[in-house]
């Protein structure tokens, strides 16, 4: 065991350091106690000491898998897979439970199955052959079967999908096919509402509520989303009609109580909205969203302490936990300043301005140079926040930017970060289609895991044209003939000029930025950057720099001038 050291600071505090075995020590203690939220600080620290130790990894999915954070257990599992430990038959069996727990039939039967054959006479063996035995009976399997031969339930599904990307008009098409007399997909006619209120067209989103509750008076999510439209269209008095209603439904399941929690929090009943989400969570105590919400609900109605109790959960739960920073830095602010009183949003995520501020935080450091830009990326905990951030909250073409500058680092760390965001099943597939190639790049070792169209896959990239050009790479190969054009024929001050139109390309989400091609890119940025600066440069002499074709250029500063030249 390593020694402790002891640190001494000006004001005479000393800080004895811990080894990673102490941390690991306690989380297992914290455990034992049912502590899980500091058990999961305490296991963090641990790993973070010492991430390739696969006892502590292990021990750290055993703990999200307590707090029902399945996703992300089973991104430590395949993480303690690949690293070919020798605890696969735990990291089976943990598998198993996550995929039950994320409702993933199929993978969890995979999963246990495998188990078996590794360990058929393991500490697990009736546990799991308990599972097979009721998942494998006929009246189970004839359910499923069922469903998923459903010409109905797989539309309604494509229909969610399309929904939850934002893909409002795919929706309304897919949803629109179903059936209306089908009383058993009354779930998807309500998505249609909200695809048709999310297009701005709220007569039609009312007119499809209104047919499910002819059908169905008390369905919770109908009167719900009534009371969001006629609240839209300032008829208060009927929107709280409609939502009393939702709440009058005593057998309503958690899936309506979160939704009516949800509703309330839109209607800013905040008091009422309180009491719900606090009986929420006594169903599933640890999930950051709903937390957040009561946060922001006690907020609110004035109860500051408690909600900054709620913000520091969430920041253990919600590593590296950079929303809840903002709100706890927030309240602190109203703790000294009472006349500082904002009202929080029930949006989990930090305000415009702020999440502005936070994307341009690594487009900026992209202008230091090369040695300090690596030491940031190493030893400074704030860039790698804000970059985990950006990753988890960004848009598209953020997302995009941030892989490909993390590639660029190409050392194991990227490697593990880039791997993370694939098992993310709520990540854009299109991005992790970037983050296939790039990892490929690095040389990381194939296959790579990943979620893709929401199921469990491995990925060789010699399945996809290497060929083709990805924004992550022409991202790294846009940066770098910047740098080198603006180094070598310019003053440094030229490539941080041409660095903040990168950055306005980034924060305005101009469409299909960065699938122009970089050579013909790098010269219209850096023809909008000179001219910036008062140094006007001819655009033929940019594309005898970066080797671009002078006509494609020409098309490409067509479309970025308008939004970029200063006057």
């Amino acid at each position: 065991m390593q020694e402790r050291e002891a640190k001494k600071f000006d004001n005479n505090i000393i800080e004895f350091y811990q080894p990673a075995d102490f941390y690991y020590r306690l989380s297992q203690k914290l455990m034992d106690e049912s502590e899980f939220i500091s058990a999961l600080s305490s296991i963090r620290q641990a790993v973070d000491m010492e991430p390739d130790n696969g006892e502590y990894l292990l021990c750290l999915a055993e703990i999200l898998t307590e707090l029902a954070k399945y996703e992300e257990s089973n991104r430590v599992i395949f993480e303690i897979i690949e690293n070919g430990d020798d605890l696969a038959g735990d990291c089976f069996f943990c598998l198993g439970c996550n995929f039950m727990g994320l409702d993933d039939v199929e993978k969890a039967r995979e999963s246990f199955d495998k188990y078996l054959a590794m360990y058929p006479e393991g500490d697990y063996q009736e546990e799991v052959e308990d599972f097979l035995f009721y998942f494998n009976s006929k009246n189970i399997q004839s359910f499923i079967d069922s469903y998923n031969s459903s010409e109905d339930f797989r539309m309604a599904d494509e229909g969610k999908k399309h929904l939850d990307a934002t893909n409002y008009e795919q929706a309304v098409e897919v949803l629109e096919k179903i059936p209306e007399d089908d009383v058993d997909m009354a779930y998807a006619r309500n998505n249609l509402a909200l695809a048709h209120y999310c297009l701005k067209d709220t007569e039609a989103a009312i007119e499809v509520t209104k047919g499910v509750l002819s059908q169905n008076p008390n369905n919770v999510h109908a009167n719900c989303n009534m009371a969001v439209f006629m609240n839209e269209q300032g008829k208060k008095e009927e929107a709280e009609n409609y939502i009393s209603a939702a709440m009058a439904q005593k057998s309503a399941s958690e899936e309506d109580l979160y939704k009516t929690a949800i509703t309330l929090c839109e209607l800013k009943m905040h008091e009422s909205a309180a009491r719900l989400l606090k009986k929420l969570l006594e169903h599933n105590p640890y999930e950051e969203k709903t937390l957040f919400y009561l946060a922001a609900a006690l907020h609110n109605t004035g109860r500051l302490k408690e909600a900054m109790n709620l913000l520091y959960d969430i920041k253990k739960l919600d590593y590296p936990g950079v929303i809840a920073e903002y709100y706890i830095i927030m309240i602190n602010r109203e703790f000294k300043n009472p006349g500082k009183f904002m009202e929080m949003e029930y949006v989990y995520q930090v305000p415009a301005e702020e999440a502005k501020k936070k994307i341009r935080s690594p487009t900026d450091c992209i202008k230091l140079p090369d040695k300090e830009f690596m030491s940031m990326w190493k030893s400074d905990r704030q860039f790698m926040n804000t970059i985990l951030w950006g990753l988890e909250y960004g848009d598209d073409n953020i997302k995009r930017a941030l892989v490909g500058m993390v590639a660029g680092f190409a050392d194991k760390r990227a490697e593990k970060l880039l791997r993370d965001f694939l098992l993310k099943r709520e990540q854009p597939d299109n991005v992790k289609n970037d983050v296939f190639v790039l990892l490929k790049r690095m040389g990381a070792q194939e296959p790579y895991i990943a979620y893709v169209d929401g199921e469990v896959v491995e990925v060789k990239v010699g399945a996809y044209d290497k060929n083709q050009k990805n924004i992550g790479e022409n991202y790294i190969e846009l940066y770098n003939i910047l740098r080198d054009v603006a180094r070598e024929h310019y003053s440094e001050n030229v490539m941080r000029s041409a660095v903040d139109v990168l950055g306005n390309c980034l924060e305005s989400g101009e469409p299909d930025a960065f699938d122009e091609p970089a050579p013909e890119l790098a010269a219209a940025i850096l023809y909008i950057a000179l001219a910036r600066r008062g140094e006007a440069e001819r655009l033929s002499a940019l594309c005898g720099l970066t080797g671009a074709d002078i006509d494609a250029a020409l098309v490409i500063l067509g479309k970025l001038e308008g939004n970029h030249r200063q006057d």
